[in-house]
């Protein structure tokens, strides 16, 4: 129950990154753009750790499999939207597919957790 707990507050604090990521691009302008690329970096670590997270875990097959799509596409997402560091050509459709995998991945797990919690 304790690995459950674990899970849940990590896709939790990806959401809560995700969203800020999204704010922050309104920063780009600014003198304040060198947060994004910031924000990226944090959503990259924090997709590796929920992967790490996923696979140490001992939830169900079909639990760990929305949350590595969540955890995968979240960090890809980091590293593509994150142009300035990584030096990629900036390719908004893949951009918005990886953001559509995130969220089936996390509305999914947290679907499944709930169930399972319940």
């Amino acid at each position: 129950m304790k690995d459950l707990e674990t899970l849940i507050k990590s896709v939790y604090a990806l959401a809560g990154l995700f969203v800020l990521m999204f704010f922050s691009g309104f920063l780009d302008y600014t003198k304040y753009k060198f947060i994004p690329s910031a924000m990226y970096f944090l959503i990259l670590i924090g997709g590796i750790a929920l992967v790490v997270l996923t696979l140490q875990s001992n939830a169900s097959t079909s639990l760990k499999g929305f949350l590595l799509i969540a955890g995968v596409s979240i960090a890809l997402l980091g590293i593509l939207a994150n142009n300035e560091i990584f030096g990629f050509k900036e390719r908004e459709d893949i951009e918005y597919l990886f953001a559509l995998f995130y969220l089936i991945g996390t509305i999914g797990s947290l679907i499944m957790m709930w169930i399972k919690r319940s």
